[in-house]
């Protein structure tokens, strides 16, 4: 009889764990998209950030997606989630996005992550940067700001193009003179 009861008793704690409420465990914006990651309990019923219900492009028992049209304005916001199983909350930081870096006379990367460079002509050289990068709608594009290293040169700026993913390129020209430079790109909102 203690056997039973204790099975009975076993199996209620695991049904009542197995339909406990969402546990996210991280939530991040990567150009257009959150992304929230946790234990969730099909279906979604809901997600919310700050005073928005969000439209969802994909749920699973590990991962939710959903896109952000228009991003929100940088500061911090209230997330929740509603699954089949009850509420759970959470905060999630919206900040500015920035790229910068440094970069050698022959085009390589002396310090920075996210971007490439290619060396095109003696002091003319292209930076990249791939899809997700930078907001993709709604935010004020970034200004590039590049100066030379061993100087106050500035750079000319010949070419700058933003694409709707939020990669993009620039190409800057320092008067046919191989430079060391740094570059910076903020975007706010």
């Amino acid at each position: 009889m203690k056997i039973k009861a204790m099975s009975l008793l076993l199996g209620i704690c695991l049904a009542a764990s197995a339909a406990s409420a969402a546990s996210v465990q991280s939530a991040t914006i990567a150009g257009n998209q959150l992304t929230i990651k946790g234990t969730f309990a099909l279906p979604i019923q809901s997600v919310r950030l700050g005073s928005s219900n969000l439209t969802l492009a994909s749920s699973s028992t590990t991962q939710i997606v959903a896109p952000l049209s228009p991003i929100p304005t940088i500061g911090t916001y209230k997330l929740s989630v509603h699954d089949a199983a009850g509420i759970s909350a959470t905060s999630v930081a919206v900040s500015e996005k920035i790229l910068e870096g440094w970069v050698n006379s022959n085009g390589t990367i002396s310090s920075g992550a996210g971007f490439t460079v290619v060396r095109n002509t003696a002091g003319n050289y292209t930076v990249s940067w791939p899809a997700g990068t930078l907001y993709q709608c709604c935010g004020v594009l970034p200004v590039v700001l590049v100066r030379s290293t061993w100087g106050n040169s500035l750079g000319n700026i010949q070419y700058l193009y933003h694409n709707g993913n939020g990669s993009g390129t620039f190409t800057v020209d320092f008067g046919g003179v191989d430079t060391y430079f740094v570059f910076n790109m903020t975007q706010t909102y």
